[in-house]
């Protein structure tokens, strides 16, 4: 387990990247069945191959969510998990198609740093790329995050 960090503990740029993951036809499938998104460019094969990728693509928000677990697989985010107050938003960008059988990773990256007025908190905005092994940029993932300061 990685030693415990505060937001006085983190610095602007510092980066991780994390482990892989494939995302399949049973991912997408579960997604559309969990959230209740059917589109047929994800789940109709004849329609999707009409369309404008040529076949199924996974869903933009099921790489956000894959996005979301990579990060928690991080040391970063494990070192911050006594400080994390909340996750104040997400703000999502979609650059490329997943298809079924791509392997994404994540790299995150501390992008900015702001102390709060309070004084006992602070605001870390992590920019968390996904991207396809083969260097594709797939999203950009920008989650500003409420974290504690370092203890007296």
């Amino acid at each position: 387990m990685p030693v415990d960090r505060y937001f006085d503990d983190l610095t602007v740029g510092v980066s991780e990247v994390s482990p892989r993951r494939t995302i399949g036809e049973a991912d997408v499938n579960a997604f559309a069945a969990l959230s209740g998104d059917r589109n047929p460019l994800h789940v109709d094969e004849a329609h999707a191959g009409a369309g404008p990728f040529g076949r199924r693509i996974a869903h933009g928000l099921l790489g956000t969510a894959i996005a979301s677990g990579l990060f928690t697989e991080t040391d970063l985010s494990r070192s911050l998990q006594r400080a994390l107050i909340a996750m104040l938003g997400v703000q999502a960008k979609f650059e490329a198609p997943i298809f079924f059988g791509d392997t994404v990773e994540l790299e995150a990256t501390v992008a900015d740093l702001r102390p709060t007025s309070s004084g006992d908190r602070g605001v870390a905005i992590v920019e968390r790329r996904l991207r396809k092994v083969d260097g594709t940029a797939v999203q950009l993932i920008v989650t500003p995050l409420l974290l504690r300061r370092s203890p007296a």
